[in-house]
């Protein structure tokens, strides 16, 4: 079992690792391009929260800033909105 999947299971892990590592950047490279799009370009900006959480139901719009840790353990129904200086921290499934 990797660290990555350990840290979803709730167990113990050595939390420097590259998997790690790696799943945090990828994140904080879309919450950058997400926090940094104007409000005009909703399309783009669903598009990123669609490919950072991971489910979104019909609809959804996070108004920036937004951050959270991984993303992929965040789960949101339809119509979805989460205002400004948003913060979740996902290290479980939220």
């Amino acid at each position: 079992m990797g660290d990555l999947e350990k840290m979803k299971a709730g167990l113990w892990l050595h939390a420097i690792c590259p998997e790690i590592g790696g799943a945090l950047l990828r994140t904080e490279e879309l919450v950058f391009r997400l926090n940094q799009l104007p409000p005009t370009r909703r399309e783009e900006r669903e598009a990123i929260i669609r490919q950072l959480f991971g489910h979104v139901g019909q609809s959804g719009c996070i108004h920036s800033p937004f951050h959270c840790d991984f993303g992929e353990q965040i789960s949101v129904g339809d119509h979805f909105v989460g205002n400004y200086n948003l913060t979740i921290l996902d290290e479980a499934p939220v």
